[in-house]
């Protein structure tokens, strides 16, 4: 197969995900954007960010967020491949374009884990008084 076959090969397909992509955009928009479970996501992707904020403990900010920075970083991979390789689906992304469940990988995760980090470090600084 020559080179000028590959790229029309290719060309092809990428028209193809082109269509796809934008039939998805076209449905997400008509069934899913600002239906109650969209904002559901949306309140899950922002909500949890502000208690933290509000419960954390400044003096370890930089840590902790080095820390949700590299599980953030790695649930996005993983869960990029998971989606891509048809392993499982998320008929009610928050945004399309994003794959994955962006309110999962980006707050969802590294929130629980601060929290996690947060309570554990009390509970050990209380049983030491």
């Amino acid at each position: 197969m020559d080179t000028s076959e590959i790229v029309k090969q290719m060309t092809q397909v990428f028209s193809n995900y082109e269509q796809a992509h934008s039939l998805l955009i076209d449905k997400w928009f008509e069934l899913i954007f600002l239906t109650p479970r969209w904002w559901i996501g949306v309140a899950l992707g922002i909500i949890p960010w502000l208690i933290w904020w509000k419960i954390h403990n400044k003096k370890y900010t930089g840590d902790l967020l080095r820390a949700g920075l590299f599980m953030t970083s790695i649930s996005l991979i993983l869960d990029s491949l998971g989606v891509q390789s048809g392993l499982w689906i998320y008929p009610y992304d928050v945004f399309p374009f994003i794959p994955g469940y962006f309110p999962w990988d980006l707050t969802l995760l590294p929130i629980t884990y601060y929290n996690d980090g947060t309570y554990r470090n009390k509970a050990k600084t209380e049983s030491y008084i």
